[in-house]
């Protein structure tokens, strides 16, 4: 008796370190909501005239957020900001919906925050933001 009490023990103790993951994810929705909202998004793209741009994504609690993109034309930095609503498609927070003002909708799907990073697929592409603390 001494003995399954020692090993249940034992397997126990074993089975909590196996389930510790070093990376934390935001799963709870309002967290992951508080996270998206208390950070700038930012990731690089290559633009069609082979410039690079920034496009810093940026949320609002009130379901408000602007997207705006930095590049380079001629000889000036150029920065464009548009403004968008947003909201959570699912109460698990995993797909953004993102509507701006010119009418174009958006989908952020497979939306995951590890840490400071972002991770999802924009536009059929996957793609990786990273917090700017605001």
């Amino acid at each position: 008796m001494k003995t399954s009490g020692l090993f249940l023990i034992i397997l126990c103790s074993w089975w909590g370190l196996q389930s510790c993951d070093s990376s934390y994810s935001y799963a709870d929705y309002d967290e992951k909501t508080l996270t998206l909202c208390f950070n700038d998004w930012a990731h690089y793209i290559d633009l069609s005239t082979g410039e690079e741009s920034r496009q810093t994504l940026r949320f609002y609690l009130d379901g408000t957020g602007e997207e705006e993109l930095n590049y380079r034309e001629e000889r000036s930095l150029v920065s464009d900001l548009t403004p968008f609503q947003w909201r959570w498609l699912t109460g698990t927070a995993d797909t953004l919906y993102l509507d701006y003002v010119d009418k174009q909708v958006f989908y952020f799907r497979d939306v995951s925050i590890h840490y400071n990073v972002m991770y999802g697929v924009w536009e059929e592409q996957e793609v990786c933001f990273h917090a700017v603390v605001k």
